[in-house]
C-alpha cells in the first residue's frame, strides 16, 4: 500500500537516527537524514511512503518503505524499516525495528532503532 501525504507528514514517520551496534563498545548513531551517497547533511527528502503488514501467530511484522531523494546529488533510494510487534501495533508492544537501505532490489542492513 502506498500512502500519499504532504512532505511534512511523510517525514514524520521516518526516524532521524538509527543505531549500529559496535559489539562490546556500545552503538553508534547514524543519521538517515544525511545522504548515504554524497554525505549531504539534511539533504534527504521523503518522496513516497509504502506500508505492508504481515501476521504470523500473535505477531505483526510491519514493513515501512520510505523512498528518499537527495536534494544535493539527486540520488534516490529506499529506507526500509521492519518492526516486529507482539499482538498489536502499540509502541509498548514493539520488540525490535531493523533498518535497511534498498538498492536495485537488494537490502543492505544499516542498524536498529
Amino acid at each position: 500500500m502506498v500512502l500519499v501525504m504532504g512532505q511534512d507528514d511523510k517525514a514524520k514517520g521516518m526516524p532521524s537516527k538509527v543505531y549500529a551496534p559496535l559489539g562490546t563498545r556500545g552503538r553508534e548513531a547514524i543519521s538517515i537524514k544525511e545522504c548515504l551517497k554524497c554525505g549531504g547533511a539534511d539533504a534527504v527528502e521523503v518522496v513516497e511512503v509504502g506500508s505492508n503488514d504481515e501476521k504470523s501467530g500473535g505477531n505483526i511484522l510491519e514493513t515501512m518503505d520510505y523512498t528518499v531523494k537527495c536534494t544535493k546529488c539527486g540520488e534516490t533510494y529506499v529506507v526500509r524499516i521492519r518492526s516486529m510487534y507482539l499482538e498489536s501495533k502499540e509502541e509498548e508492544n514493539r520488540l525490535i525495528s531493523t533498518i535497511f537501505i534498498v538498492e536495485n532490489g537488494e537490502e543492505y542492513w544499516l542498524g536498529i532503532l
